[in-house]
């Protein structure tokens, strides 16, 4: 299964702009809020529903605040910050989205990749907005596609005026 891809760029806060990076299942509402998980909770993750998957009678519980989930052997059960059902699918299937996750976030990660992902995107936004916009009213989020990546930008008319260096060495991300 292909599963889309997103890097998104929030407006700048004081020092730094901050980016998001994942990957979602068109399937399962809400899916890619499980990319708010730092690698090392997704590795944790992985572990638990390998674990889960070979145990008959057992489940655990895991995820992020808007999204969590329990999961036993064959189903899990999504679930939002109010406790209301989200979704029920396969563990397998989630399991593989976080697979795809972990491979996007250590794909981003690898030579700074996000970075290049991102300079490319706000070059193409610099020398055209209006192509660019989210949506037609919107002067501050914009959108293009990079690799096969979704790409989303809040940009201040003032950051046009940025090289791409520049607003690249504004970035901060967690993996």
């Amino acid at each position: 299964m292909s599963y889309p891809k997103f890097i998104a760029v929030r407006r700048k806060t004081q020092t730094y702009r901050y980016v998001e990076v994942g990957v979602y299942d068109s399937s399962i509402p809400e899916s890619g809020n499980l990319s708010e998980l730092t690698l090392y909770y997704i590795d944790d993750a992985i572990n638990q529903l390998n674990f889960i998957l070979t145990q008959p009678d057992d489940a655990v519980l895991w995820g992020v605040e808007q999204f969590h989930v329990e999961s036993e052997p064959i189903m899990s059960v999504c679930l939002d910050f109010n406790e209301e059902v989200i979704a029920e699918v396969s563990t397998v299937d989630l399991k593989n989205l976080m697979l795809e996750v972990k491979n996007f976030k250590e794909y981003c990660q690898q030579s700074d990749n996000y970075k290049t992902i991102i300079g490319q995107a706000f070059s193409a936004i610099k020398s055209n907005p209006s192509q660019y916009r989210r949506w037609p009213e919107s002067d501050l989020h914009y959108i293009t596609n990079i690799n096969d990546v979704s790409v989303s930008i809040a940009i201040e008319p003032s950051d046009l005026d940025l090289t791409t260096e520049a607003f690249i060495n504004q970035l901060n991300i967690i993996f």
